[in-house]
C-alpha cells in the first residue's frame, strides 16, 4: 500500500478541511487489525474478530466485501467492527429505529441505522440527542445490501461534544492503516521474526524482537509476554487463559501488546 492508495482510500480526492467548532478519543486500534486476508482462511470457521478498527467515511465506501474472510477488506486489512466520526446531514424516526446520513468531509455519505431500546425514556432521549448539524461518535458493523451497497449498523452512538476527539480520531486512523502496512511489509520479508497477535482473543510472539520495550515492562507484564512467548501453537495463547493462569484484570493483560507496538 502506498501513501498515495491510503489517502485515496481513507480520505477521498478531498483535502481535510477543519471542522468549525463544538473527551480524548482514540486507542481503538487492536492486534487483528493489520493481518492480511490470507492469513485469516480459518475466519469462517472461527468466531468473528471483536477488533474496532478507526475509520473514515471514505473509508467505508472505498472498503469490498471478501468472502473468502466473510469481511469487508481495505488496503489489506479485514474490518468487522468500525467506529468512525461525522456530522448528522439527516434523520429520519421509526418507531423502532433512526436511521442516519452522516459525512466527515472526507468524501461521500454514509448511512446508518440505530435500533432503539424498548425504554420510552431511551427512545425520546435518543431522539433529541442525535440532531442535524451535530457531531457523533458511532461503532458498529459494515454491513452489505442487496443491492451491494454498504450501511453501517450502529451498536453504539454517542454525540462528540470536544472537537479535539475528531483530530485525535483522524490521527487513530492513520496509525491503524501505518501499523496495518508495518505487518504486512514484516510478513512479507521476515515472516519468522514478526510478531502475531493473532485475532482479538489470542497473542503470539517471538523473544527477541522488543528489548527495549520489554526492559520498561513491570513484572506483571513481563510475565504476560513470556507466557506469550511460550506458546507454541500458530494461534498463541488466547486472552481468558492468560487471565486464569495469572491471575490478572483483562485490561492489564491486553495492554501488553500496546507496549509493544
Amino acid at each position: 500500500m502506498t501513501l498515495y492508495d491510503f489517502i485515496e482510500n481513507q480520505f477521498g480526492d478531498r483535502k481535510m478541511s477543519s471542522f468549525s467548532s463544538p473527551g480524548a478519543g482514540g486507542g481503538f486500534l487492536d492486534g487483528t487489525f493489520g493481518e492480511s486476508p490470507a492469513s485469516q482462511q480459518r475466519m469462517k470457521k472461527e468466531k468473528k474478530s471483536t477488533a474496532v478498527v478507526p475509520i473514515t467515511v471514505a473509508g467505508i465506501l472505498n472498503a469490498k466485501y471478501q468472502s473468502d474472510v466473510d469481511a469487508f477488506v481495505l488496503n489489506e486489512a479485514s474490518m468487522h467492527q468500525v467506529t468512525f466520526i461525522g456530522m448528522v446531514l439527516s434523520v429520519t424516526e421509526n418507531r423502532t429505529h433512526l436511521s442516519f446520513e452522516i459525512g466527515d468531509l472526507t468524501g461521500g455519505i454514509v448511512s446508518v441505522k440505530r435500533w432503539l431500546d424498548q425504554d420510552e425514556n431511551a427512545e425520546e432521549y435518543e431522539r433529541a440527542r442525535f440532531r442535524e448539524d451535530t457531531y457523533v461518535r458511532v461503532l458498529g458493523n459494515i454491513k452489505r445490501l442487496d443491492d451491494d451497497k454498504k450501511h453501517v449498523v450502529a451498536f453504539a452512538m454517542r454525540h462528540v461534544t470536544d472537537f479535539n476527539e475528531i483530530t485525535f480520531h483522524m490521527y487513530d486512523v492513520i496509525h491503524a492503516a501505518l501499523s496495518m502496512q508495518k505487518r504486512v511489509h514484516e510478513e512479507a520479508v521476515t515472516p519468522d521474526t514478526t510478531t502475531n497477535f493473532g485475532n482479538n482473543n489470542s497473542f503470539s510472539a517471538q523473544r527477541n524482537q522488543f528489548g527495549p520495550q520489554i526492559g520498561n515492562m513491570s513484572q506483571a507484564q513481563k510475565r504476560v509476554y513470556e507466557m506469550v512467548n511460550q506458546a507454541k501453537s500458530q494461534e498463541g495463547i488466547y486472552v481468558d487463559d492468560l487471565v486464569k493462569r495469572l491471575n490478572m484484570p483483562e485490561q492489564s493483560v491486553r495492554y501488553v501488546p500496546c507496549i509493544l507496538l
